[in-house]
């Protein structure tokens, strides 16, 4: 049976055509549509999952590293406890074995960047240094020492019984200080490739007692050697001092040299005591305030020195002499109030004996050079002068004070070729033979020489010419 049945035209035919083909590329763009959808979401998956896996594998590397840098402080700080222990042992070996460590430890924690560990290891080997130490017991086997006494009553006599005292001490001790003192004069030269410098960290040696120190070119940062005492001889030749440094108090119970040394920053050695034949402080540089006040010494030398400022040498006592010569150079204030000298000497031909420190050789040498120049106020008054004193070629550039100086002296003052650029007052000075001053240039600025106290005549140029007088001379 024929339900139904319907003939197309052409029209028809064509617009059924059209209406299919659009359908059919609907069709294929929205499942091209749907397979871009896909494929991008599917690429946004990867791209977190890589993300994600990227986090995960930094935060377990990072994880490791801490784990690894927590298990490494770990050991350092174990190695540091047991350094400390072997430090304190009673065998000498024992202890240099824990002077090693730490100083391997310091090394290390350097190169990782950790300056405050590195530090604390660094004050330990200091703190050592300034235990209590005998140099009578240094090479002792014995570890302690008993000591009977009369038993002293409170007015001072001699009272019933004896007193006991009990001393104990490391045995030994000498070759453990003298190896911690190498090990830290080591570090602190140029040490290239043989370890890290320690120039950069602070050293306290305040009230030590170092034997033998050779601490020639090595570079010091904060350091202090306040109250140290000083056994054998020191030897300080080329230092570097890049920041203040205080010898306050100190006792050089030998000969020391600090031949070209620089001293960056504030130097002071106020109240040091110098006991050895001679102290050197040759070719110096001093670029910052220089404090030499109440010190005693036996002979010092100031030698091609230059004190870029103020230095002072107020109320100091120097038994034997005091040199400042060849090329030395003032431009600050030079105090010298209150000084005590025996001889003193400023300027001219100098002989000095040189002490060669890693020898026993010692030979004597003449050294020639320019005039000692004072570039601004140099003070004397009330200095006393025990012996001989010359100035020779000085040159005051500032006004020099020797109010209330006394000088008794075997021989007159000396002051030939001196130059009294910027005026000089001699009011009130005492010279018990007298004083010459012939060959002086007294410049322009008043030279004032009143009220002198003098058994003999002064001497000037114009003795027998009283017209020759310069007009600057105040009489």
């Amino acid at each position: 049976m024929k339900i139904h049945e319907h003939d197309l035209n052409q029209g028809e035919w064509f617009e059924a055509t059209r209406v299919t083909v659009a359908l059919v590329a609907l069709t294929v763009a929205g499942a091209a549509a749907y397979l871009a959808y896909r494929r991008q979401r599917t690429a946004d998956e990867n791209q977190r999952t890589a993300a994600q896996t990227q986090l995960i594998t930094a935060n377990a590397y990072q994880l490791s590293v801490e784990q690894y840098s927590e298990g490494l402080q770990r050991e350092l700080r174990k190695r540091f406890t047991d350094a400390v222990l072997q430090l304190s042992h009673s065998m000498a070996t024992v202890r240099i074995a824990g002077a090693f460590s730490l100083a391997a430890l310091v090394d290390e924690w350097t190169a990782q960047g950790n300056r405050v560990d590195a530090q604390v290891c660094i004050e330990v080997l200091c703190g050592y240094l300034r235990l209590p130490y005998s140099p009578v017991h240094g090479n002792s086997d014995s570890v302690k020492r008993t000591v009977t006494s009369p038993r002293l009553n409170p007015d001072g006599t001699v009272g019933a019984g004896d007193v006991t005292e009990h001393y104990e001490f490391r045995q030994n001790d000498r070759i453990s200080r003298l190896t911690i003192l190498r090990m830290i004069a080591e570090h602190l030269r140029n040490v290239g490739d043989s370890g890290e410098s320690w120039s950069c960290y602070g050293f306290d040696f305040r009230s030590a007692t170092l034997e033998d120190v050779n601490f020639e070119d090595c570079t010091f940062g904060a350091v202090s050697f306040a109250g140290t005492r000083f056994v054998g001889d020191a030897n300080f030749q080329g230092v570097k001092f890049k920041e203040a440094v205080s010898f306050a108090g100190a006792h050089f119970e030998s000969n020391c040299s600090f031949d070209g040394a620089q001293f960056d920053n504030e130097c002071e050695f106020t109240n040091a005591r110098f006991f050895g034949t001679w102290a050197r402080f040759v070719s110096c540089n001093f670029g910052g305030e220089f404090s030499f006040e109440e010190t005693f010494a036996s002979m010092v030398v100031f030698s091609a020195c230059t004190f870029k400022v103020d230095a002072s040498f107020e109320f100091s006592q120097f038994t034997r002499s005091v040199l400042f010569s060849v090329d030395t150079v003032f431009h600050g204030m030079a105090n010298f109030i209150g000084c005590k000298f025996g001889k003193f000497s400023v300027g001219g031909r100098s002989a000095v004996r040189d002490k060669l420190f890693r020898t026993s050789k010692t030979e004597s040498k003449f050294i020639d050079g320019g005039p000692v120049k004072f570039m601004s106020e140099c003070y004397f008054l009330g200095a006393i002068f025990e012996d001989e004193a010359v100035f020779q070629g000085t040159v005051f550039e500032g006004k020099v004070h020797f109010e209330r100086m006394g000088y008794a002296g075997r021989r007159s003052l000396g002051t030939s070729s001196v130059e009294f650029r910027g005026g000089a007052n001699f009011s009130n000075a005492t010279f018990n033979q007298g004083a010459i001053f012939t060959g002086v240039n007294f410049g322009d600025k008043p030279v004032v020489l009143r009220n002198i106290n003098s058994p003999l005549p002064l001497a000037f140029d114009w003795s027998e010419a009283p017209d020759l007088k310069p007009d600057a001379v105040v009489l």
